[in-house]
């Protein structure tokens, strides 16, 4: 939420400040990045999020710099979405009294003209190469405008081939159980609501792929919402602890 802060150094201080890269070093260079993309990009950085690298970036140095970067073993995904992830949580916690949608989804990132890119799974009908993304949104719902606070869980996986050659995709993303299990394994990263007292809702929020799945998880998590058509929210949706 950038309107929290007083411009974007600040943000992604709050952002990537508390990186762990393995050297201090990195994670300095991590939010310098972060920042000079805010910069270059301004107010539209949202309308543009598909912009390359060397178009955010201010000369070949920099921009071989961040090659370097990104290709250091300690610099992951999970690394830097991590203290984004602890932020969005914790800001959800502090709106007592509100109701927070956790809305996941999964998109398919499309490599399947990046041949030179090694290690990628299917994607669509089957002859497409690339990653399935599963994301979660922190959403505050409003009358007006809806407040986004931020991913509250990010999960790559890759889909295996039909032949089952996993020597093709990396090891640690193949999926080899059920697709849909990735659901409830978001809701369980994101842990527990506040306690009932505090007024607090957290609702998860998915499409039909996810309901065989987290109806299982519900004795325990105690949430959800389940819906195929646009519809008023129903009174039979319970309290996410």
């Amino acid at each position: 939420m950038l309107e929290n802060f007083t411009d974007v150094r600040s943000w992604a201080q709050a952002q990537w400040g508390a990186a762990q890269l393995g050297d201090s070093r990195r994670t300095k260079r991590a939010r310098v990045l972060r920042t000079r993309f805010a910069n270059a990009i301004g107010a539209a950085m949202a309308e543009n999020p598909q912009a390359s690298l060397p178009d955010i970036m201010q000369g070949w140095n920099e921009i071989r710099a961040a090659y370097r970067l990104f290709a250091t073993e300690d610099v992951t995904h999970a690394a830097l979405l991590e203290p984004h992830i602890n932020l969005t949580t914790t800001t959800a916690e502090n709106h007592q009294g509100k109701v927070v949608l956790f809305v996941q989804d999964t998109t398919e990132l499309d490599y399947t003209h990046q041949k030179q890119v090694q290690g990628l799974g299917h994607i669509g009908d089957g002859k497409g190469k690339g990653i399935m993304l599963h994301s979660c949104l922190a959403i505050v719902p409003t009358p007006a405008n809806p407040l986004i606070l931020g991913l509250a869980g990010q999960m790559p996986w890759l889909r295996g081939f039909d032949n089952n050659d996993k020597a093709e995709v990396v090891p640690e993303l193949l999926r080899t159980d059920s697709e849909g299990e990735i659901w409830a394994e978001m809701v369980e990263s994101i842990g527990c609501a506040p306690a009932p007292e505090t007024g607090s809702q957290w609702v998860s929020v998915g499409d039909r792929g996810s309901i065989f799945v987290l109806s299982s998880t519900i004795s325990r998590q105690k949430l959800a919402v389940f819906a195929t058509h646009h519809s008023k929210p129903c009174n039979y949706a319970t309290r996410w602890h």
